[in-house]
This record gives structure tokens, C-alpha cells and sequence, in this order.
């Protein structure tokens, strides 16, 4: 979908994908894809214009898909404080700490109306976007993987390849199915 947003001139030109968010705060490009914790990089800054959130495109005919809205809360296995760790995970996925995570303007894991309510005013979101954000089909994505960063690494890195023109979607494709390979391969 990004491939053909871009192509078909929505997004302006870029040689890195790094300079989107420096083109949507001057104005250069009126659309930026994102996750909800780009609602707290907003607020923090003195942009000179209104924002608003809206889901992504689907084409007509297809199921909702590709937006996870929560802040996800991660336990690195090897932590020498586990218990510690786990504690604090839980607290912030409870309802106490999820009006915590919503009073910082990110999307809490937990939701309730009043938790929501507080995400509505501390970022100043319409209602329109607050709808954006929270009126989803969750999807699982499956069990943690050693292999998710350089996954999204690769990702990343092809997908730039196409946006600043130097391979085809086409190309990137192949390319991706080739590194995932080696990166499954690895470990």
C-alpha cells in the first residue's frame, strides 16, 4: 500500500525514509504512516497546525488489517531482576498503570472507557481520531522471535531501496523472500 501511496505522488520524494517525520512537521508531505505513540512526538513539539489521526487505506472488499494500536510491554529473558521485570510489566497492563501509559499519550494495553478517556485528554485527539485508534480487529502476531529485528531491519532497508527509486517493488520482493530465508537459516 506505502509502494503505491508513494508512486502515485501523495508522498513527495525522499532519498531516506528517516526524513519523514522532519517533512510532515514543514509541511513538505500532508500524510505521515505511523504508529499511535506518534501522538506523544506531536504533543511534545510546536507545530503551527492541526493533526488528526485516520485509519490506513484497505482496498474495498478486504478485512481491516495492519494496525496495532497498544504499547506493547516486553520482558527481555535475560534480565538478572525478572520477578522485578514481571512486576512491573503486570502494573503497567493493569488498570493502574495503564492510566499511567494513557496520561504519557500512548496507547495503554488496557482500555477501558475512563483509561481511554484519559489518552482523549491528555493528547487532545478528536473523536474522530480517538475512533481511529481504537476501533480495530486485533490479530495475534504470533510468538516472539529472535528473528523479529532483523526481519524489520531488512524490511526496512528494501523498502527504502524502492521508495528512493533504486528497485522495484518487484525486486524488493525477491530480495525479502532471499534474506528471510538467510535470517531463518541463521538461527
Amino acid at each position: 500500500m506505502l509502494i503505491t501511496v508513494y508512486a502515485c505522488g501523495t508522498y513527495a520524494e525522499s532519498v531516506s525514509m528517516s526524513k519523514d517525520q522532519t517533512y510532515f512537521y514543514q509541511g513538505k508531505w500532508g500524510m505521515l504512516y505511523n504508529g499511535s505513540w506518534m501522538t506523544q512526538l506531536l504533543e511534545a513539539q510546536e507545530l503551527g497546525f492541526e493533526y488528526g489521526i485516520v485509519k490506513s487505506p484497505y482496498w474495498e472488499g478486504t478485512e481491516k488489517k495492519g494496525f496495532a494500536t497498544s504499547t506493547p510491554v516486553l520482558i527481555n529473558p535475560k534480565t538478572e531482576k525478572l520477578d522485578a521485570a514481571w512486576d512491573l510489566m503486570t502494573f503497567l497492563c493493569g488498570e493502574e498503570g495503564a492510566k499511567i501509559v494513557a496520561e504519557s499519550m500512548l496507547v495503554p494495553g488496557y482500555m477501558s472507557d475512563e483509561i481511554m478517556t484519559t489518552f482523549k485528554e491528555s493528547t487532545g485527539l478528536d473523536e474522530s481520531s480517538m475512533e481511529a485508534l481504537t476501533d480495530n480487529i486485533s490479530y495475534g502476531l504470533g510468538e516472539a522471535s529472535v528473528n523479529l529485528g532483523q526481519m524489520s531491519s531488512a524490511v526496512n532497508e528494501e523498502l527504502e531501496l524502492v521508495l528512493t527509486d533504486n528497485q522495484s517493488p518487484e525486486e524488493m520482493a525477491d530480495n525479502l523472500n532471499t534474506r528471510r530465508e538467510e535470517i531463518l537459516s541463521q538461527n
